[in-house]
């Protein structure tokens, strides 16, 4: 049986700042098997995110997955990288809106 998925300390502080920037989250933390904390979404563009403290790091089954995947979420420290995340998803947001 699965125990119950923990979360960074910081966790609840950074989808609170994706949220105040105007983003929808989808919390898949509780999912298992080494999947991405959230999902944030911008304009209809979602990218999965992984929320660690200053120095966490990727556990194994998250390793796992996403070498297997052969990609990577984003991983968010703190306020500031949501910040460059929201920008990232706002830039992308305008070239898909501009056809580029």
């Amino acid at each position: 049986m699965r125990r119950a998925a923990r979360i960074d300390l910081v966790q609840p502080e950074i989808v609170a700042a994706f949220r105040a920037a105007g983003c929808d989250v989808l919390h898949t933390h509780t999912l298992g098997r080494g999947a991405p904390d959230i999902f944030v979404a911008f304009g209809g563009i979602w990218l999965a995110c992984e929320i660690k403290g200053d120095k966490g790091k990727l556990t194994s089954s998250q390793e796992s997955l996403y070498n297997s995947l052969k990609t990577r979420p984003r991983i968010v420290r703190n306020v500031e990288e949501v910040k460059a995340t929201v920008d990232t998803l706002k830039r992308w947001h305008e070239a898909i809106r501009r056809g580029a």
